[in-house]
C-alpha cells in the first residue's frame, strides 16, 4: 500500500491559510530576457537587468531562494516584475 503524504498546498488550506503559488527564479529571469529584446530605454534596461540579476541568483542557491520565499521577499520581488513588465508592455504599444 502506497503512504500518500499531504502536499504544502493540503497542510496549509487545512491550517486554514492560502497556498502561494510557487515562482520559478527562472521563469522570471527569462521574462526579463525577452523584455529586455524589446526595451530601447537606457534607465529601463538596467533596471531589467538588475532583476534579471537578482532572480539568476535566487536561482542559484536554491537555499537562499527558499529562505527568502518563507520571508515573503519573493512575492514581494514576484510583484515588483508583474508591476515593471506591465509598465513596459503599457509603453511599447
Amino acid at each position: 500500500m502506497e503512504t500518500i503524504l499531504p502536499s504544502r498546498h493540503d497542510v496549509a488550506e487545512s491550517a486554514g491559510t492560502r497556498a502561494m503559488p510557487q515562482i520559478d527564479p527562472w521563469v522570471k529571469a527569462a521574462e526579463c530576457e525577452r523584455a529586455l529584446r524589446v526595451v530601447a530605454d537606457p534607465e529601463r534596461r538596467s533596471v531589467l537587468i538588475s532583476l534579471r540579476s537578482l532572480w539568476v541568483a535566487l536561482g542559484n542557491e536554491e537555499a537562499k531562494f527558499d529562505r527568502t520565499r518563507q520571508s515573503g521577499q519573493v512575492p514581494m520581488i514576484a510583484q515588483i516584475h508583474a508591476e515593471l513588465l506591465s509598465l513596459y508592455r503599457n509603453a511599447m504599444h
